[in-house]
């Protein structure tokens, strides 16, 4: 059991991680060109890093190989890194480190619809529970309902205008505009069923 866990699932947690922070670090804009160039050097680094650790395991003939080559398969993060590491439109020549940010460019993109797609979820969930509030709320338990409002009023708003928030573009503005002002209305529902 721990040998599955170290060998299969925490790499793919690594991974996944290390793919959010690449994506935060790249979704920053406004950095001076100074604190730019340091970013681009150390995501850099990384990619080189992980490159480097595929191209031993591939060669390394033992064990692990196979359980490498399971997780890679497994892991849809793994996949994205190796398709952006194998990817045509980069030239294999130019390893340098405009190569390696390019990698991790192409390994984060599209990363920011998971979050509108939690956002989303959210958005749905608040929506459930509040069809679910007013017209069963004569048929529930009072601690349900607090429950149900605990949900509408902090849960499901906060975590929907958080994730919406990683996103990118007018789905993010839009989403943070809408979790806004679900949170008020989650407030108002809960004021006017107690008062």
């Amino acid at each position: 059991m721990v040998k599955l866990f170290r060998k299969e699932v925490l790499p793919r947690i690594y991974s996944w991680f290390s793919r959010f922070v690449i994506y935060m670090l790249l979704k920053r804009r406004f950095l001076l060109k100074s604190h730019k160039d340091s970013r681009n050097l150390k995501i850099s680094e990384f990619i080189k890093e992980i490159d480097d650790y595929f191209n031993e395991k591939k060669e390394a003939n033992n064990s692990n190989n196979k359980a490498f080559e399971n997780l890679k398969i497994k892991s849809k993060s793994f996949r994205s890194l190796v398709s952006s590491l194998n990817a045509s439109d980069l030239k294999e020549s130019d390893k340098d480190d405009e190569f390696y940010l390019l990698v991790a460019h192409k390994w984060v993109e599209g990363y920011e619809k998971k979050f509108h797609k939690t956002s989303y979820l959210m958005l749905y969930l608040f929506i459930l529970f509040a069809v679910i509030v007013v017209f069963f709320d004569q048929h529930m338990s009072t601690s349900l309902v607090n429950l149900i409002y605990l949900g509408l009023i902090f849960i499901f708003p906060i975590i929907g205008f958080g994730s919406a928030i990683l996103g990118k573009g007018w789905t993010m503005l839009c989403l943070c505009i809408t979790h806004f002002f679900l949170f008020f209305i989650g407030v108002a529902m809960y004021l006017i069923i107690y008062l």
